[in-house]
């Protein structure tokens, strides 16, 4: 029953309908055909897999991406963004790269960072002169860092379900987060060099930045102070998210006074737009995964991956390779919720550390964001800059195998995600 179950599961996939919808149809057929007295349980499974005090955080970090534009801090890490490598070879792709890191450290979520930066730059890149197929590549690609640099929205769904330390997961994408951008700044300089894109022209000076810089402070302490509280302990990631909204409507209404009561609402509706799909998937998953987890799905994946290494980073590199695949046709969130507890007890058996785990498994699936089919940071800036996705695939690749780079880095290199988690927090 599980075979025709993943079958079912995958016909509706290809019949184009909705994530949420398919994994919620496969069940149903499921407990049709083998409980049918436990079908009416599907909405109270549905209910238990959001009943969770830390996915209470998502909301409001999904909030505080909407916040980010309207109240102006976006314009001010954009400006001191142009300060730091805006003078460099292909400076708006610079900006465009450097901002999403800095983004990230605020909103940690990828699709917030594609809108809000998209918007602004992809229009700026073209009017330079800049490809549009260029500009929506270096923009997606970019936003693919935001889920790995703390706070991450991703990490914290998967702390809340397989009961990962999420201030150990925040610390462990600090570095393969630092280092895609910096190899992402490294290859748009390269490209653009080529392409004789040009730097931005505007007066500098040492006293403009450090102004800039002042004016970006505010901005800049957020995300200290919001893993530093997570890491020590003195807040929740719950108490974080909502210390997060605070700060950002502190900068905007009283601080930068750019935030509005409109600009607020607008921020309002367009987080309740983003949660409405977020919570189907995450309840809709929850009892797909409970049906894979009855049905001893987690036993068949360690006979399978046994069978084939029992070599640990070979392990996490198949890991990595279905989720990268899965990546390319479901949304990250939704296989997350799928594979993480199906996975979980057997990298525990192999002795492979959750935070490597987790953090090379959200490495993998932000991969699937610019990739065809289902890819959504493609499809945004595709939108925006009014490109085919062939246009797009033939400038991303050189981000894609940066990203792929990373990733392997990250899984034979095992330090580069446990070396600041084991030196600041007690090792596990």
């Amino acid at each position: 029953m599980t075979i025709t179950f993943i079958i079912l599961f995958s016909i509706l996939l290809i019949m184009g309908v909705p994530v949420f919808m398919t994994m919620l149809a496969s069940s149903y057929i499921f407990f049709l055909f083998t409980q049918p007295s436990n079908i009416i349980a599907i909405p109270h499974k549905m209910f238990n897999g959001i009943d969770s005090f830390v996915l209470l955080s998502l909301p409001f970090f999904l909030f505080v991406g909407q916040l980010m534009s309207a109240s102006g801090i976006l314009d001010r890490l954009l400006k001191l963004s142009k300060y730091l490598v805006g003078r460099m070879a292909g400076g708006l792709s610079q900006v465009n790269i450097l901002v999403s890191m800095l983004f990230a450290g605020i909103s940690g979520t990828a699709t917030a960072d594609t809108a809000a930066i998209g918007s602004m730059l992809i229009p700026s890149m073209i009017k330079e002169k800049y490809s549009a197929a260029f500009s929506a590549a270096v923009t997606a690609a970019s936003s693919t860092i935001g889920p790995v640099i703390p706070p991450s929205v991703i990490m914290i769904a998967m702390g809340a379900l397989v009961g990962i330390s999420i201030g150990r997961l925040f610390l462990g994408g600090i570095i393969p987060g630092f280092l895609v951008g910096l190899f992402m700044l490294l290859v748009s300089y390269i490209i653009s060099k080529r392409r004789k894109y040009g730097k931005i022209q505007m007066q500098w000076s040492l006293k403009l930045l450090i102004k800039s810089f002042i004016n970006a402070l505010g901005a800049l302490l957020v995300p200290l102070i919001v893993v530093g509280g997570i890491v020590t302990g003195v807040f929740t990631p719950t108490e974080a998210s909502n210390i997060v909204v605070i700060l950002i409507l502190i900068l905007g209404f009283l601080v930068y006074r750019e935030l509005t009561f409109r600009g607020f609402w607008n921020a309002v509706k367009g987080t309740l737009y983003l949660l409405g799909p977020v919570m189907l998937v995450i309840s809709a998953a929850s009892v797909f995964g409970n049906i894979l987890i009855r049905q001893h799905a987690g036993e068949i994946v360690a006979n399978t991956v046994l069978a084939l290494s029992s070599n640990p980073k070979v392990i996490l590199l198949l890991i990595a390779l279905v989720s990268l695949v899965m990546g390319c046709f479901i949304e990250a969130l939704a296989i997350m919720i799928l594979m993480a507890p199906v996975i979980m007890p057997f990298i525990q058996l192999v002795n492979i550390d959750p935070v490597h785990f987790g953090v090379v498994m959200v490495q993998a699936l932000m991969i699937g964001l610019i990739t065809p089919p289902v890819g959504i940071s493609m499809f945004m800036t595709c939108s925006i800059a009014n490109i085919s996705i062939e246009q797009f695939a033939k400038e991303v690749l050189p981000f894609f195998l940066i990203l792929i780079l990373v990733l392997l880095i990250s899984i034979f290199f095992p330090q580069t995600i446990l070396f600041i988690p084991n030196l600041i927090m007690t090792p596990r």
